[in-house]
């Protein structure tokens, strides 16, 4: 079928004169129709072939997001497990809270020590200078310090009671819950391990010591039992 090139209704292919206006047609060309046919076959194809082109480059556009997407996740999870780790490593029980019942609980083991460097420091005893010093971890805020034993190498958690002041103190550390493990803190016998630095958080005089925390008077004469 085609159309009439005057009227333009729909005629047969190979008819001479319309059969409505009985205007002459003129001759189709079968090589003139086929090469249009052919241009627009050719149409499609590019057509087919940019919307292939365009769904190929969408699809490669969006690995590239699944990968940032992969990548961005592996790096939270090794982030996390970080984190974990150094929450792990740096753990330290919170022990007791109170000063006071933390220098009791030590007393067993500080009380000999005091009374020796009290004895060797007379004017500091009668003066009621401030000689001993609870220390709390700067790090943590409690009282509580990962301690290890240069003989055992074992990490202990520990109170620590400095006794004296300058060059004449010495630091006490006491386990947490062993009471009779204690260890003077210096290179050879014991020291505090990780990013713990300790500074004084109560001090107290001898004499304060001995009437509040305990009576060295009286742990001298039971042998500081």
């Amino acid at each position: 079928m085609k159309t009439c090139s005057n009227c333009g209704k729909e005629i047969k292919r190979n008819t001479k004169f319309c059969v409505f206006c009985g205007a002459e047609q003129k001759k189709v060309d079968d090589k003139v129709e086929k090469t249009e046919m052919d241009e627009v076959k050719v149409d499609t194809t590019i057509d087919n072939q940019i919307e292939g082109a365009t769904t190929t480059k969408t699809s490669k556009t969006e690995k590239p997001k699944k990968r940032s997407s992969q990548w961005i996740l592996g790096i939270c999870i090794l982030l996390f497990g970080i984190w974990g780790l150094h929450k792990y490593m740096t753990y330290l029980p919170t022990g007791q809270t109170d000063p006071f019942t933390v220098l009791a609980y030590t007393a067993k083991r500080t009380d000999v020590f005091i009374m020796a460097y009290g004895s060797g420091h007379e004017d500091e005893f009668f003066n009621n200078d401030y000689v001993i010093y609870l220390n709390k971890n700067q790090r943590t805020g409690k009282l509580v310090f990962p301690v290890k034993g240069m003989h055992d190498w074992r990490t202990h958690y520990c109170y620590l009671v400095t006794v004296g002041n300058g060059s004449d103190a010495s630091t006490l550390a006491v386990d947490i819950k062993n009471v009779k493990w204690s260890r003077f803190i210096n290179d050879k016998v014991a020291k505090v391990t990780g990013n713990n630095p300790y500074s004084w958080t109560e001090k107290m005089s001898i004499q304060y010591y001995s009437d509040h925390v305990s009576d060295l008077d009286e742990a001298s004469n039971n042998n500081f039992k």
